[in-house]
């Protein structure tokens, strides 16, 4: 849990640091560019908290390895639904 709030931060700083300088010295371009790149940091912090989380949790880390060996085979089946619609759904049979 721990580098879950250490990503956090690492992910959220720049842009702080980014808004004190705006609020200091005003917008300029390179501060401009500065803040899109640290928005965007933000936005990648939301990608990493599963990866994070996957990591430390060791059943998290099986279950991943078993749905990507799965997919890997190709173990999955397409099937129509049994009202008889056009939907199709996804199924993986080990998991």
């Amino acid at each position: 849990m721990l580098y879950v709030y250490i990503a956090f931060i690492l992910c959220y700083l720049p842009l702080l640091c980014i808004l004190i300088v705006i609020h200091v010295r005003g917008i300029h371009r390179i501060v401009k560019i500065l803040r899109f790149l640290s928005a965007t940091l933000i936005f990648m912090n939301s990608s990493l908290n599963p990866l994070l989380y996957c990591w430390k949790d060791k059943w998290c880390w099986w279950r991943l390895q078993d749905f990507v060996a799965v997919a890997v085979k190709d173990n999955s089946s397409f099937h129509r639904f049994a009202d008889g619609k056009n939907r199709i759904a996804f199924t993986i049979s080990r998991l």
